[in-house]
Formats: C-alpha cells, structure tokens, sequence
C-alpha cells in the first residue's frame, strides 16, 4: 500500500513539475526577478520601480502602498541596507501559478559585503501580475530567512 501512495505521489509531482516547465510564464516571471535583482544590486532605484505594477503594497511594518513609480522609488532609495552590503545572491526561488494573471514567487536570498561574507540570509514572498500586458511584482514581503522559518 505505502509503495501504491508513493508511486502516486511521483506521479503527481512528476505532472506538476513537468506541467510548470511548460508554462512559458515561469521563464517570464523568472527573468523579471532576476533583473530586478541586478537593478536592487546596482541601487538604481528608478530602474527598479520599473519592475512593478503601482499600486505596489510593501508589507512592512506599517505597510507601504505605492501609487507611483516615484514612490516605489523613494521606497527602495529608503530602505536600509546592512552596514557593508555589496551584492545580493538569489539561492532557491519557487514559482506557482495561482491565476492565469497573478504568479507567487518565493524564494531564499542572501546578501553580502565585498568579503563575501553573509551579512543577511532571507526569504521573500512576491506576488507577480501582467495587467500591463508584462510581468511586474504587485506585492512583496520579505523578511530574515531565520525568523520565517
């Protein structure tokens, strides 16, 4: 019996693995993270607010709601960094389509100073829509990996 629900398991797995490498969405939802990612490592911060939909919910302590690009902007310029921070590594990032126009993305990151040493290890959950006819981040929260686990 235990044989019988692993096998089918796999199966299952195997499907939903193999039906989300063919969803071309995931590549395009990826490639977006990937260059908001070297727009955040460079902190250019009107490149970065060109990868989001406004308005842009920030959920911070209190939470942040940005009706425009500016103010996306003006977030991430406001954002403290840790003391050092070089550059930025995505380590595992998961995608799932919850709509055919809403992706959730989760994945792990670390940041570093020129050392390469680990100066922060977190998690961050976005949400990515195409209202604007391309993929953009609508929704972010990101915290310490640690904490969230």
């Amino acid at each position: 019996m235990t044989r019988l629900f692993l096998g089918l398991l796999f199966c299952c797995w195997t499907g939903l693995s193999y039906g989300q490498s063919l969803d071309p969405n995931v590549a395009l939802v990826e490639s977006e993270l990937d260059a908001y990612n070297e727009h955040f490592v460079a902190r250019d911060f009107e490149a970065i607010a060109t990868h989001f939909e406004v308005p842009a919910m920030f959920k911070t302590d209190p939470a942040v709601v940005a009706t425009s690009h500016a103010e996306v902007a003006e977030f991430f310029r406001s954002l403290s960094l840790q003391e050092g921070y070089a550059y930025s590594r995505i380590e595992r990032v998961d995608i799932q389509r919850l709509t055919e126009s809403i992706y959730y993305v989760d994945f792990d990151f670390s940041r570093y100073n020129s050392a390469d040493e680990t100066l922060f290890e977190g998690s961050s959950l976005y949400l990515f829509g195409n209202a604007t006819g391309s993929w953009k981040i609508f929704t972010l929260w990101t915290g310490d990996r640690k904490a969230s686990r």
